[in-house]
């Protein structure tokens, strides 16, 4: 026999239990909105300070660019005047072709403005001295990789949603990892992305840029849909040294990608460079404005 007595109590726990279990989503996100809402006004603290602060340093910039050959079955295809290999899309040999420099890169920085300068060291193990020089890389160039991504900065935060996607303990300190996407309105010159940041103070350990953010992206679309292939630019920077409570550039890796609808990945090019040897002084000189952090040499 039915018992409706019984039936009714189970449908009351069963939505009570709901209850319970959204009033406990609720509160949950509502306890990482304000730990977000802290977090993303202390690095705005830090990238006021980042801009505000003014900076002189010498150190070593080791380059380590590597230029892949195109599959032969796609050279048929591939146009020089096509994506970001410029010259080298007809590059028709079997090894890859790898250059290495060995700079003294000099950074003046006055809040936003910023004065860069190399001497060139070393070419492929070769012993040089060429001063006011600029950077011999064949497929990017990048500058003002000392700045902090603009977005944290307290007039560009209003164009992005922002989210806490893990923390962690890594190297001695406790580190919450941050995604940032535009919205609609957001401007699209700025770079976004996945932020690793240290708990303490909020500054910046390491950037994983979204490709999409990063000028002239497009020229590699194009060269992905004749190769019939997906695009995939992976820009990783590192910020390992830490001086007067500012967070500076040790590591920048740049690989440039394509996904085949076979799942093959090609890569065409690669560029690492360290920094090392820091020493830093007092400034108070001119400087010029800054320039994104990565461009396309080629277009």
């Amino acid at each position: 026999m039915f018992d409706l007595k019984r039936f009714f109590i189970w449908v009351f726990l069963f939505f009570f239990s709901i209850l319970i279990f959204s009033s406990g989503q609720n509160i949950q996100k509502k306890s990482d909105q304000e730990k977000l809402s802290k977090i993303l006004i202390k690095a705005a603290e830090y990238f006021e300070r980042l801009q505000s602060q003014s900076v002189h340093f010498f150190c070593r910039e080791k380059i380590v660019e590597t230029i892949y050959p195109i599959p032969k079955k796609f050279r048929a295809f591939i146009k020089s005047n096509i994506g970001v290999q410029g010259d080298f899309t007809k590059f028709r040999g079997e090894e890859p072709i790898v250059n290495s420099y060995l700079y003294d890169f000099q950074v003046i920085r006055k809040g936003k403005r910023e004065k860069e300068k190399r001497i060139l060291l070393e070419e492929n193990g070769k012993k040089r001295y060429k001063e006011k020089v600029p950077l011999k890389t064949k497929i990017f160039i990048y500058r003002a990789v000392v700045y902090g991504p603009e977005i944290f900065g307290k007039k560009s935060q209003r164009f992005y949603n922002f989210s806490i996607t893990g923390s962690k303990r890594w190297k001695g300190m406790d580190v919450l990892m941050i995604k940032a996407a535009p919205k609609n309105s957001a401007r699209k010159d700025l770079a976004w992305g996945e932020f690793m940041i240290e708990k303490k103070d909020s500054s910046f350990i390491k950037i994983n840029i979204d490709q999409k953010s990063v000028g002239n992206f497009y020229s590699l679309w194009k060269k992905a849909r004749v190769m019939n292939a997906r695009a995939r630019l992976s820009i990783l920077l590192e910020y390992n040294v830490k001086n007067n409570g500012i967070r500076f550039p040790s590591r920048f890796i740049l690989k440039e990608i394509y996904i085949t609808t076979e799942g093959e990945k090609i890569m065409l090019s690669k560029i690492e460079v360290n920094y090392s040897d820091y020493n830093f002084f007092n400034v108070d000189v001119k400087v010029q404005k800054k320039e994104s952090i990565v461009e396309d040499k080629n277009i």
